[in-house]
């Protein structure tokens, strides 16, 4: 018989894994299950990366279901059947959590699926009963137990795991990545199965939320979220409660409120709380593309700021304007406008923020020196900009690919595109220099799906992962008017942006050697020109030895020695 579905572990713990998944009567009675051991107890690899070689090698031949589950992850009932009936083109979990709004405002979560804890004594617990299994976001909220999809979905998208994410989150990761670049939804599936070894309590694993700063950097235009997740079970009794679980948000399709979404302040590196700790309490602030007025909301309830906000779109400005944290919001095309008509504003605002606006603009260096107008003379301008340098852009280019997104580095909104070079450069002409400036990472893949990276010889990836800027998503930089000359200000641009030696900050060094640690080696002696260089030592050494010891008189007569 065919085999229809293929569970994948990557194993650490081989008793555990017998006895849940081996010696599982619903997978070893089933002809139509195979399964794959990723031994994974010797070099102890980061699942992710375990799980896509198991992907690279896979030949495609045959369509099956792929169920990549831990090793310690037990079904308790037939699987084949409920396989049958589900949609390929949606990725699936036997648990997950949609976040909600009540009608405060205030973000709640609901619980989905159905999950059990066995006790030490074998008895188990039910931990959560599966609500719904209507289109929620069916993201494995619980440890990243389990991600049902078919393999001619991974075929047809190239989907793969964030090997950035080692063993948090990387099934939310997965399935979100393949809604944002995809449009593929992930779904519940309503399954009676077992995690054997789930935390107790999250704290145990500070990793945890490390990855939690950097997926909700990664995925925050999409409202990736945090809760707090109470499990009830057992009449009722709290039983587990998972701290901060990750959950994901439904993707805003109208661009109007894309940018609508609470800003998360223990998140260091968003641009936006860094922008917001830029900002004295109580200053004048101009929120130039205030958006749906998340921000303008975090600023005013942080800092008591006065606040004036700008923007284009009139659905987002009325979103805005019931958050009750402006002054006023002026509708405004920053393509199209005469800064003249804000007189009212003129050398009153303390902070100008530009918080990735300018990208989208034709002339940004017009825009700006009109509004240093509005400035007061020992006034800021708090701008964030992406970085088109990252090494994702620099890998799909040697692809001969510039892929557009809906959201990203390559939003298919921006009209203009920056290095720190030309940042350097841009504010420089316009006589504004940097006072300081923060980097926000991203790993290499961005915001890509496809691994640009597998055609590139390690000589080349090499070069990309030493620069500090390859791993830069973000500059956000706090500005001000020079009187210096043009070319002092851009040197001085250049010296703060530029990371030069041992300069750049700890988090980029981190994901830098990271990338480096994970290139395979290069072999040099299968490079021709090191066999040349390496023959030509030897020739020249055999040389001077025959010289040095050899017998022959004439020789040494003529060596002098």
């Amino acid at each position: 018989m065919t085999k229809k579905t293929i569970f994948i572990s990557a194993v650490n713990d081989f008793d555990i894994y017998r006895q849940c998944v081996v010696e599982n009567k619903y997978v070893k009675d089933n002809n139509a299950i195979k399964t794959v051991c990723l031994d994974n107890s010797k070099e102890n690899k980061f699942i992710s990366k375990r799980y896509n070689e198991f992907i690279s090698s896979y030949d495609f031949s045959s369509e099956v279901w792929f169920v990549f589950c831990h090793s310690d992850w037990e079904i308790m009932e037939d699987i084949a059947p409920k396989l049958e009936s589900l949609d390929k083109n949606c990725l699936y979990g036997p648990i997950g959590a949609i976040i909600i709004k009540n009608n405060h405002g205030i973000v709640t979560s609901e619980g989905r699926g159905r999950i059990y804890d066995r006790k030490r004594d074998g008895s188990n617990l039910r931990l959560m009963e599966c609500y719904s299994i209507k289109n929620g976001i069916a993201v494995d909220t619980f440890d990243c137990q389990c991600l049902i999809v078919h393999s001619s979905l991974i075929k047809k998208n190239n989907l793969r795991f964030d090997e950035q994410l080692e063993f948090d989150m990387y099934v939310e990761d997965f399935c979100m990545n393949a809604m944002v670049s995809r449009g593929i939804e992930s779904r519940i599936l309503k399954l009676e199965c077992c995690h054997r070894q789930q935390l107790d309590d999250i704290n145990e694993r500070p990793n945890f939320f490390d990855k939690l700063n950097y997926i909700n950097n990664k995925y925050h235009n999409h409202l990736f979220g945090t809760t707090i997740l109470p499990l009830g079970g057992n009449g009722g009794k709290k039983i587990k409660k998972i701290i901060h679980a990750p959950v994901l948000l439904e993707v805003i399709k109208d661009r109007s409120m894309i940018y609508q979404w609470d800003i998360n302040l223990n998140n260091i590196y968003d641009a936006r709380v860094i922008a917001l700790n830029y900002i004295e309490k109580g200053s004048t602030v101009l929120d130039v593309g205030c958006a749906c007025g998340d921000f303008g909301k975090a600023l005013k309830r942080e800092k008591d700021c006065i606040i004036y906000g700008m923007e284009y779109d009139n659905e987002s400005i009325a979103v805005a304007k019931k958050t009750e944290s402006f002054e006023d919001i002026y509708q405004l095309d920053l393509n199209n406008f005469n800064i003249d008509d804000y007189s009212n504003l003129e050398k009153k605002i303390n902070y100008i923020v530009f918080g990735d606006v300018l990208e989208h603009v034709i002339n940004p260096q017009k825009v700006l020196n009109a509004f240093k107008k509005l400035l007061k003379d020992d006034g800021y301008f708090i701008i964030s900009l992406p970085n088109v340098a990252h090494a994702s852009i620099k890998a799909s280019l040697l692809n001969d690919e510039f892929e557009y997104g809906d959201i990203g580095l390559l939003d298919q909104t921006h009209l203009r595109f920056f290095t720190y070079k030309s940042l350097a450069s841009l504010f420089s002409n316009i006589y504004l220099k940097i006072d300081d400036v923060k980097f926000v990472p991203l790993d290499m893949h961005g915001f890509f799906s496809k691994d640009y990276y597998a055609n590139l010889s390690n000589v080349i990836k090499n070069h990309i992962f030493s620069s500090p800027h390859s791993f830069v998503c973000q500059y956000v930089m706090k500005i001000s008017a020079s009187e210096e000359s043009r070319l002092k200000i851009y040197k001085k641009n250049t010296i703060q942006l530029g990371m030069a030696g041992d300069s750049a900050p700890k988090h980029i060094k981190d994901v830098m050697e990271n990338r480096k640690n994970e290139l395979v080696r290069i072999d040099l002696s299968k490079l021709s020109r090191f066999r040349k260089l390496k023959n030509g030592l030897i020739y020249l050494e055999n040389g001077i030895k025959f010289i040095l010891f050899s017998p022959n008189k004439f020789i040494k007569k003529y060596f002098k020695i």
